[in-house]
C-alpha cells in the first residue's frame, strides 16, 4: 500500500548537491514524488512508497552528505497524488502546497533600497 509523507530538511548552510543526491537516493529505494525548490537552506520533498521504501530513504536522508549540515529533519504525514517518478522542480509555485502548516514562510531580501 503506497503512503505519502513531507520530508522537511533545513540545513545550517547552503547544501550544494542535495536535491540531487535526494532524487538519485530515493530512485534507488522507489520513492516517487518532487523535490522542489524552496530556499538555499530548505528543502521539502514530498515522497511516496510503501513503509519500509520510506522508512530505508528517511534513514539515507538523516546521514546526510559530506557537504551539507543538517539542522532541522522532520516529517509530515501527506496526501498521495500517485507520481510516477521522483523529480526535482525549480519552481517555487510546485511547492506551495508541501508546507506542513500551509503557509510558506516569507523570505525577507533588502538591497541598497530595501527592495
Amino acid at each position: 500500500m503506497r503512503q505519502a509523507i513531507r520530508i522537511l530538511i533545513h540545513f545550517k548552510n547552503e547544501a550544494p548537491g542535495f536535491r540531487y543526491y535526494a532524487m538519485r537516493k530515493g530512485r534507488e529505494c522507489g520513492i516517487k514524488g518532487i523535490i522542489p525548490l524552496i530556499t538555499r537552506n530548505t528543502i521539502v520533498i514530498h515522497a511516496e512508497g510503501t513503509p519500509a521504501s520510506l522508512d530505508a530513504y528517511l534513514d539515507i536522508l538523516k546521514t546526510g552528505t559530506p557537504f551539507c549540515n543538517i539542522e532541522l529533519f522532520s516529517t509530515f504525514n501527506a496526501q498521495v497524488f500517485h507520481y510516477n517518478t521522483l523529480e526535482i522542480t525549480n519552481e517555487q509555485s510546485a511547492a506551495a502546497d508541501l508546507y506542513p502548516s500551509g503557509r510558506k514562510p516569507r523570505i525577507l531580501r533588502l538591497g541598497i533600497f530595501g527592495l
